[in-house]
């Protein structure tokens, strides 16, 4: 929800009648509401945003400071691995080792 939320904030004016994302949260074309004008980066600014509302960085810092590895890291803050991963880096963050 936090993805499709940052869709509406960021992209209105592009949305039109909708966009249809697949499970990886990407535009797709085989649904209702392919939306041409929704393309990777403003599918990476979603993301982004999601990001920031899951998993803000003040609380990441904190919990990173504490020493937990990605899973750790991941449970805490109810988000896949990945996501996690891809948060740290965009924190320019080293990934901790397991």
């Amino acid at each position: 929800m936090a993805h499709e939320l940052g869709h509406f904030l960021y992209h209105s004016h592009l949305i039109g009648d909708g966009v249809d994302d697949n499970r990886a949260y990407r535009n797709t074309q085989d649904g209702q509401f392919y939306n041409p004008l929704i393309g990777r980066r403003e599918e990476t600014e979603a993301n982004k945003f999601a990001a920031s509302i899951l998993m803000p960085s003040e609380l990441v810092e904190e919990e990173r400071a504490e020493g937990g590895d990605v899973a750790a890291l991941a449970k805490k803050f109810q988000v896949s691995r990945q996501a996690m991963e891809i948060r740290l880096d965009g924190l320019n963050r080293p990934i901790p080792a397991e």
